[in-house]
């Protein structure tokens, strides 16, 4: 098994705390230990520079902090509509990601998930996203362009803070509430 993990037994969940293997590619299993991964702890592929591809399971909720920090090696996140929680610095420095879904689910965020994430340069939010998280894109210096879907109605505190690159937003008609420093 190529990958360490803890199982919380009130919830009956597994999260994956760390990855042994040398693999390129990998698909994160949906069940270690006979219990479904809910959670990607803190820091577990920090730095892993041979990490090309990762896919997930739709059984993924949280991705803690600084999980993929680092792993320079990615180029395209399909992260699934399931995950509500991604911590702070999540995917930081992962200098040659290019794309990323914001996923349906996506309630909370730590700050500055893309910092550093220099190819990054746009995203599409997807229809039927209907606020964007506090902090979800804090620090994304890099990121150009943002897409917003007609569903928004919501933009987070601190939701596009510190991104010096963007040029312009269109914001949907529908839009009734930008949180405290949205865009500074």
């Amino acid at each position: 098994l190529e990958y360490t993990y803890a199982t919380d037994t009130t919830a009956e969940t597994a999260i994956i705390t760390g990855y042994t293997g040398s693999d390129t590619s990998i698909i994160l299993p949906s069940t270690l230990g006979g219990c479904p991964v809910t959670e990607i702890a803190a820091y577990a592929f920090e730095n892993n520079t041979t990490l090309l591809d990762v896919t997930f399971p739709e059984s993924i909720i949280t991705i803690g902090s600084y999980a993929f920090a680092g792993c320079t090696g990615l180029t395209g996140l399909e992260l699934p509509d399931s995950v509500a929680t991604i911590g702070a610095c999540a995917f930081q420095n992962c200098t040659n990601l290019v794309s990323v879904n914001y996923p349906l689910s996506l309630n909370n965020c730590g700050g500055y998930i893309f910092e550093g994430c220099s190819g990054l340069t746009s995203t599409t939010v997807p229809e039927g996203v209907t606020a964007i998280a506090d902090n979800a894109f804090e620090g994304c210096t890099y990121l150009e362009t943002v897409t917003l879907p007609s569903t928004v109605t919501s933009i987070g505190v601190d939701a596009f803070f510190g991104c010096t690159g963007l040029g312009g937003i269109i914001l949907p008609d529908g839009l009734t509430s930008i949180g405290h420093y949205a865009f500074a």
